[in-house]
């Protein structure tokens, strides 16, 4: 398979911006120069630079691989020994080692059994000594399974990878391929969540852990992750849970204080892809948007996770603390269950036991089924339980502008394209700034947020406050005139050290219980030679 574009959590970036003014390069004109290139200042870093080590990984793999059979035989002990064959091509022909794949840096070879039934994998297996059999294909072997593969459902996975990179969070490296293989009903597997989810904050395609593909070539998306997050494997990071549940504690236990066995019983949970996802991405670290938010990794797919099926605690718990802090957690963590789960009505009962669709089902008729707490949208994001974004309901342009001596004015306004909510583009409070780009380049000679000697934003303003350099001159049913004094920067401007400003509004509109929705804020360019507007230039 064609390995991953970008494999680290953050992509690796790097812009050099260069000043082209009077004594500088002048030895060269400025029209021969790359701007935006690595080494127009770093001529010297050849190989060594950032792109030349981005350009390793993002290429396609030498290596190849598939997956040729998985057997297995009764040992005749009550148990069964099985073989798995692979075959490894590099750069279009086979894969030769004579010592049995030891010179590959990365080298796994697993089996999961399936149940349609259930929809749970189970019964994993490592296969190891690896053998070669000649023209590229190797066999590894895994002895006493309690079960006879051959008449099971369920996937053979392995991946492959060689060449690793110097590179700081994770390893990562030249060569990546994986492959499986699905036997039986697995076929018709099919995950509740999207790789797409995976890949719109990890890159694409998306690489756990560096090299092991959540698409892999003959097997349904997400079953490759299954084979080590089985839904049975009990979870090795109660500590996520503790993290939240308990700050001064997760500290202590990562100063080297074991965990006791009331907190190794207490949160216990099983380490299925949904379990360490969801608790990595809620209790780990903050997450970046509410976890309430099912359809950034499940987009397409509600209908299959907001069932009264999955109303039972293992799936509250696994983005929901028990307990929390006294003071409540941060607002970018899911609220503790003992906060929102009324006291008076679940007095007594073991959660951990309950069978919570007696009362939550459409069966029931008793209490909020699951997708009437948990539409899948969070609602600072989405107006609606149809997944309308905010954002598309009102929108915000930038419609005019001039310079008059030093005076810039420019109007905007704000749409209501749907009538779906009863917040107006009236009651948007509008922020501008205006930042002002020096000597042709993209980079800010005066940045909007900054600070002047009486620590007043240098070119950023909320309309209708006071500032010495900003006047609301008109502001009526979502319609907004402002004029900005640039006197500060008359002479820059008139040495042509600044041409051009970057105008943006940031809209900002609150609902019913003062929570800020997620609008865009659009901005223009703006010459201010020419007194129009250079919507080409960024």
């Amino acid at each position: 398979m064609q390995r991953r574009k970008c494999s680290l959590t953050m992509a690796l970036g790097l812009v050099v911006l260069l000043l082209c003014t009077s004594g500088v390069l002048a030895q060269e004109p400025c029209a021969d120069v790359q701007p935006e290139s690595c080494v127009t200042c770093h001529s010297g870093a050849g190989e060594k630079n950032h792109q030349a080590i981005y350009d390793q990984y993002s290429d396609t793999s030498s290596l190849e691989l598939t997956v040729d059979s998985v057997t297995s035989v009764d040992n005749g002990a009550g148990a069964f020994d099985a073989t798995m064959t692979v075959t490894i091509m590099k750069d279009g022909a086979p894969y030769i080692d004579k010592d049995g794949l030891p010179s590959l840096d990365q080298k796994r070879f697993y089996a999961v059994t399936y149940d349609s039934a259930t929809r749970q994998y189970d019964n994993s297996k490592s296969f190891s000594n690896p053998v070669a059999l000649g023209n590229g294909q190797y066999a590894v072997t895994a002895k006493g399974i309690a079960y006879d593969l051959n008449s099971s459902n369920g996937i053979a996975y392995a991946y492959v990878g060689d060449g690793a990179l110097d590179t700081e969070g994770m390893t990562l490296y030249t060569d990546v391929s994986n492959a499986g293989l699905a036997f039986g009903d697995v076929t018709a597997y099919e995950s509740a969540a999207t790789v797409s989810g995976c890949e719109k904050c990890h890159g694409a395609p998306y690489m756990k852990h560096g090299y092991r593909a959540a698409a892999v070539d003959g097997l349904p998306d997400f079953a490759a992750c299954k084979t080590c997050h089985y839904d049975t494997r009990n979870g090795g990071h109660r500590d996520w849970q503790i993290l939240v549940d308990d700050p001064a504690r997760y500290a202590e236990i990562h100063a080297g204080a074991a965990q006791t066995d009331a907190e190794k019983a207490q949160y216990a949970y099983k380490a299925s892809v949904m379990n360490d996802t969801h608790m990595s991405h809620a209790m780990e670290f903050p997450y970046p948007q509410s976890m309430s938010n099912c359809a950034t990794c499940h987009e397409g797919k509600l209908d299959m996770i907001l069932t009264d099926a999955n109303f039972k605690i293992a799936t509250c718990k696994s983005c929901h603390p028990v307990t929390g802090p006294a003071e409540g957690t941060d607002s970018l963590r899911a609220p503790a269950l003992t906060a929102i789960i009324p006291a008076d009505m679940h007095e007594g009962m073991d959660l951990d036991t309950e069978d919570c669709q007696a009362c939550h089902s459409a069966e029931a008729d008793f209490g909020p089924v699951f997708s009437a707490i948990h539409t899948g949208y969070d609602t600072e994001i989405y107006a609606d339980a149809a997944g309308t974004k905010y954002s598309e309901v009102f929108t915000t342009s930038i419609d005019t502008a001039s310079l008059d001596g030093n005076i810039l004015t420019f109007s905007f306004s704000a749409a209501k394209n749907a009538d779906i909510t009863a917040l107006n583009a009236a009651d948007i409070v509008p922020t501008v700034m205006v930042g002002l780009y020096g000597h042709d380049t993209k980079d800010f000679i005066v940045a909007a947020h900054g600070r002047d000697a009486d620590r007043n934003r240098l070119l950023e303003y909320t309309a209708g406050a006071e500032h010495p350099r900003f006047t609301t001159v008109s502001a009526q049913d979502g319609s907004w005139e402002i004029t900005a004094d640039l006197s500060m920067w008359a002479d820059k401007i008139a040495e042509g050290a600044i041409k051009r400003a970057e105008i943006c509004v940031m809209p900002a509109l609150k609902d019913a219980e003062g929570t800020t929705v997620a609008l865009n804020a659009p901005s223009r360019t703006f010459d201010l030679a020419a007194n129009a507007f250079d919507d080409g230039f960024y």
